[in-house]
């Protein structure tokens, strides 16, 4: 008998321990889909070999025909894969949500399209890493995802000076990939916590490119964004960036999207701006070209967010915290009143 009491006393410090960061949760995510649904529109597109790519765009309200805007593409990772239009766009901290707090939407204006793909962006294991491209066919959903950024560059006003790819997990693979494929239709890149072949360094050493993994990462090995990073740095790129965490593990873009200085130098590169240099030159010293070691440390909130966005792991842990106490405050309580029975 006794057994069962505190077997229930114990489901019931569980549960009122779970239920606040169920909460925090909860109300994480739906504040980042009601950024999203106030401002990304849902839109279809089907490939010209009939593979449907549902994607959210964001338009700014005051879009004019007449004026060019930059565009941003954002590869979601693989536990985004679906057709629902809505888990690409439901991370707490990714680079669609910090675009599209007020300042950035003011600061920063541009269109933005979140594909969703139905599988793999790039045909391979990701926990294998880099990979050989020429032994993998391109997947049909990197093929979607070309056409529509055409059909997105013919629909709408874009410079196409300005367009810029991100992406995390296998949506960096996806990075990594499209701007191997098509290095003249992107300005810069920010692959986060991907793979690569290395073997198409050389067609980079143009393009500024910001990456971004985890030393502590098993999901996908980090050793892929070293050999790339330093690969391209060898042929001679005097524009790539290679921020490494440590002991972070994988999922790292919500400290990458959250750089003080990511929008900024993101949105000042342009493709007539890159340095052209010949392949297999040594490259030279330059403050472009870097490689840090940064220590993981707490406090990583967008320095520009809003009351657009309240969410944040400090939050999560609060709940927690305060979920356990209260359990076991009730716990003692219902004791302490048995007791004086």
């Amino acid at each position: 008998m006794r057994f069962a009491k505190f077997l229930i006393a114990s489901i019931l410090m569980l549960m009122l321990s779970i239920v606040p960061a169920i909460s925090v949760f909860a109300v994480a995510e739906v504040a980042n889909m009601d950024i999203v649904n106030r401002y990304m529109r849902e839109r279809n597109f089907t490939s010209s070999d009939g593979t449907p790519m549902p994607y959210r765009i964001y338009i700014p309200t005051d879009y004019d025909k007449n004026e060019s805007y930059p565009l941003v593409i954002f590869f979601h990772g693989a536990g985004e894969i679906g057709s629902d239009n809505r888990k690409q766009v439901t991370y707490p901290y990714s680079i669609v949500t910090r675009l599209l707090t007020e300042e950035n939407r003011e600061n920063h204006e541009c269109i933005i399209i979140a594909p969703q793909a139905g599988g793999q962006w790039v045909n391979t294991p990701w926990s294998e890493g880099n990979y050989t491209r020429s032994e993998i066919a391109e997947s049909k959903y990197m093929t979607a995802a070309e056409e529509l950024i055409q059909s997105i560059k013919k629909s709408y006003s874009i410079d196409s000076d300005s367009v810029y790819a991100t992406g995390v997990s296998i949506g960096g693979f996806a990075v990594w990939d499209i701007i191997s494929r098509h290095p003249d239709w992107f300005a810069a890149a920010i692959p986060v916590c991907g793979g690569a072949d290395i073997s198409y360094a050389e067609k980079l050493i143009n393009m500024p490119i910001w990456t971004f993994h985890g030393s502590a990462d098993t999901t996908v090995p980090v050793e892929g964004t070293r050999e790339m990073a330093e690969a391209i740095k060898g042929a001679g790129s005097e524009s790539i960036i290679y921020t490494e965490y440590e002991n972070a593990g994988h999922n790292v873009w919500n400290m990458a999207y959250v750089e003080d200085d990511l929008l900024e130098w993101l949105f000042s590169k342009t493709i007539s701006s890159h340095t052209q240099i010949p392949a297999a030159t040594k490259p030279q010293e330059s403050s472009a070209t870097e490689t840090s070691i940064v220590p993981v440390t707490s406090g990583t909130e967008p320095e520009n967010s809003s009351d657009d966005i309240k969410t944040g792991y400090t939050g999560y842990v609060i709940a927690v915290i305060a979920g356990i106490a209260f359990g076991a405050v009730a716990y003692f309580i219902i004791k302490a009143k048995r007791k004086n029975r």
